[in-house]
């Protein structure tokens, strides 16, 4: 049964425990790195550890984001806190395999395909996991630091995209505005994450609209290969976020961005308008998300993979 526990049960846990690992989803993203930082400070726990199975990069170095580990071996570890993981899965089996089986878990999360699997759950279809944790942290304390601020604004403008995105509601725009309140630095946090690109990412911009397509006028999709990391010089990590270029095409209703991670699987990030509900196709093929941006992956080649989703959108009724 799909049940919330009460914040304030989730803010005596975190408070009672002595040395709690804050868990952030593998590919992180600003939301995972802002809630795992935002509330472990916000918590007063800045000696304990954040645990993500991917590398911190940039611009996330440039925010303050570092010293997370990759490996958990830490004995002592009274209380894991997963943030922004839709399932127990999400922070990768590096992070999931060394976790002690007795110690109790908290789930703090915003996807509605959430599966509430930890001991204690707290999750809300809003926008961002950070809107969560402002309110847990304004149930444990009146005012926050401005680096708690700074993390938890790095979280709700990230999954946001700085506001734009339709699950953007009147609360969240009042913790925004909080969080500037307390001082979180707006200004630089939307250059470093909305308007600086590295050359990788420049390089593989060039990739996505080379290999798009409109279908119907109203379906974008690209996709982005081994062979085109390679050409650009380039990493997976930097193509985070080129989703949006999509998004930013007139007139498209659904947008898909396949990016190629082995020889036979792709990850998909699945982004649509308020009329349609991407998150079918993403739990359809293992995934999951929200209703208007969701993910998931796909095994097989390029050509047989476009097919199949085309197939999918048309008979689960997205478009």
């Amino acid at each position: 049964m799909k049940k919330n526990n009460s914040i304030s049960e989730i803010v005596e846990l975190i408070k009672n425990a002595k040395n709690p690992l804050f868990i952030s989803h593998e590919y992180p993203d600003g939301d995972t790195f802002g809630a795992s930082f935002g509330l472990r400070m916000g918590m007063d726990k800045q000696e304990c550890n954040i645990a993500c199975a991917s590398s911190v990069e940039w611009p996330f170095t440039e925010l303050g984001i570092k010293d997370t580990l990759s490996d958990i071996d830490d004995e002592n570890n009274d209380l894991y806190v997963y943030l922004d993981c839709a399932d127990e899965l999400r922070c990768g089996s590096s992070i999931t395999d060394k976790m002690k089986k007795d110690v109790p878990t908290i789930n703090i999360d915003h996807h509605q395909s959430n599966t509430y699997y930890a001991d204690y759950n707290y999750v809300e279809d809003v926008s961002s996991t950070c809107q969560i944790v402002f309110k847990i942290l304004m149930e444990y304390k009146d005012r926050l630091s401005k680096e708690t601020a700074d993390y938890l604004y790095m979280g709700v403008a990230s999954d946001t995209g700085l506001f734009v995105h339709g699950y953007t509601t009147p609360e969240t725009h009042y913790v925004a505005g909080k969080l500037l309140e307390f001082g979180a630095d707006f200004e630089r946090i939307a250059k470093l994450i909305f308007r600086t690109v590295s050359l990788e990412t420049a390089m593989l911009t060039g990739k996505l609209y080379n290999n798009l397509e409109i279908i119907d006028g109203k379906v974008a999709l690209s996709y982005i290969s081994l062979e085109d990391f390679e050409d650009s010089k380039s990493e997976y990590k930097d193509s985070e976020g080129l989703i949006h270029h999509l998004t930013n095409i007139d007139k498209m209703d659904i947008c898909i961005l396949l990016k190629q991670q082995d020889e036979d699987t792709f990850k998909a990030s699945l982004r649509s308008t308020r009329d349609y509900d991407i998150s079918k196709l993403a739990i359809a093929n293992g995934g999951g998300g929200h209703k208007q941006a969701a993910g998931c992956k796909f095994n097989g080649k390029i050509d047989e993979i476009k097919k199949q989703i085309l197939e999918q959108i048309n008979n689960l009724g997205i478009a």
